[in-house]
């Protein structure tokens, strides 16, 4: 038997599926996203070049910007620090799915001490999931 919250005990329960996304759900979607483009799982798909050479040294934010800009998918730094009700839920989950095709674990490779950075490799995970389209 599941254990109910006190507010649940003491007033009518809240319903455990709801139709859209909350402030503190959406919040936390932008800055999951948001921490992954700081560290670099965007990397493979908008690869910052190393001034020194050919190799992966990070994320082109800019690219990824101009990017996401253009297939109308809202930057998540832009709206972590301001009200996000103007944000549709659909606009959220553009995000989500964007992510999904772009997103991609860095593997450090080697430090670069002169430009204080890492050389990367990526992990793109198995691609088995194909949505679904009507």
């Amino acid at each position: 038997m599941k254990r109910l919250l006190f507010t649940e005990r003491m007033n009518q329960p809240k319903p455990r599926v709801v139709e859209t996304l909350d402030g503190n759900v959406r919040a936390a979607l932008f800055q999951i996203v948001q921490s992954r483009i700081e560290s670099n799982w965007f990397g493979s798909a908008f690869p910052l070049q190393c001034p020194d050479g050919s190799v992966n040294a990070g994320t082109d934010l800019n690219a990824q910007k101009v990017n996401m800009a253009a297939f109308h998918v809202v930057w998540p730094d832009d709206v972590m620090h301001q009200d996000t009700t103007h944000i549709s839920d659909s606009q959220v989950f553009d995000l989500i799915e964007y992510s999904f095709e772009n997103i991609a674990r860095p593997v450090p490779r080697d430090y670069h001490s002169f430009f204080s950075h890492h050389h990367y490799d990526y992990d793109w995970p198995a691609r088995s999931f194909v949505p679904v389209t009507s």
